[in-house]
C-alpha cells in the first residue's frame, strides 16, 4: 500500500494478492478504482490534510481505514474510511464511507485533538475498535478508544462496557453521561 497526500487530496493504491498474481507483480490491482489511484479531499477546512495511520481487511472484501483529518470547525479529528473492494466508498458506512469523529476536549485558550493510530475489527465482525490520542481541557494528551458499529455508527456502552473491568484509571468518553 502507497498512500501520499498533497494538497488536501489523497491518493490511496491498493494491491490485493489474487490480482497482483493475475496482473502481474507489482502491478496495480485493475478492479481497484480500474487501477487508477482514489483521490479523496476528506478535510473539512484548512489546513487540508488526511492521514491514515492503520487498516483491516473487511469480512466482505473491502478494507477499514484508520487516521486523522481536519473536520469542518478547522479541528484535528479522528478518521475511520470504509472503502469497499473496488475503490469506491461504501454508502451503507457512516456518512458516504467515512466517519469523522473530534474525540479530544478542549477549551478557550486550546482546541480539541483526536487521532487514530490503530483499528481492530470487533469479534465475530461486530463492528471495529479504534484507539489513539487526544487532548483534555488542560492541555493533557488522553487515550481515545471507541467502538463503532459495523455501519459506523459510535457505539459508546460497548466501550465502557470492555474497558470498565479493565482499566485501572479513569477513561473519559466524549458524549457519555
Amino acid at each position: 500500500m502507497r498512500i501520499a497526500a498533497r494538497r488536501g487530496l489523497l491518493a490511496v493504491l491498493l494491491l490485493t494478492a489474487t490480482e497482483v498474481c493475475a496482473a502481474g507483480s507489482g502491478d496495480l490491482d485493475p478492479i481497484f478504482n480500474g487501477g487508477a489511484p482514489v483521490l479523496l479531499d476528506l478535510a473539512g477546512a484548512a489546513p487540508k490534510t488526511t492521514s491514515f495511520a492503520a487498516l483491516a481487511p473487511a469480512p466482505d472484501g473491502g478494507i477499514m481505514m484508520a487516521g486523522t483529518t481536519i473536520n469542518d470547525a478547522g479541528d484535528m479529528a479522528l478518521l475511520l474510511l470504509r472503502p469497499s473492494a473496488t475503490g469506491s466508498l461504501g454508502p451503507a458506512f457512516a456518512d458516504g464511507g467515512v466517519r469523522i469523529v473530534l474525540a479530544g476536549r478542549g477549551d478557550a485558550t486550546l482546541r480539541p485533538i483526536s487521532y487514530a493510530f490503530r483499528l481492530l475489527q470487533r469479534p465475530d465482525w461486530a463492528g471495529w475498535f479504534v484507539s489513539g490520542g487526544g487532548s483534555f481541557r488542560d492541555g493533557r494528551q488522553t487515550m481515545v478508544a471507541i467502538a463503532f458499529t459495523p455501519n459506523g455508527e459510535l457505539d459508546l456502552d460497548d466501550v465502557r462496557s470492555q474497558f470498565a473491568a479493565e482499566a485501572k484509571a479513569n477513561i473519559s468518553l466524549v458524549g457519555a453521561p
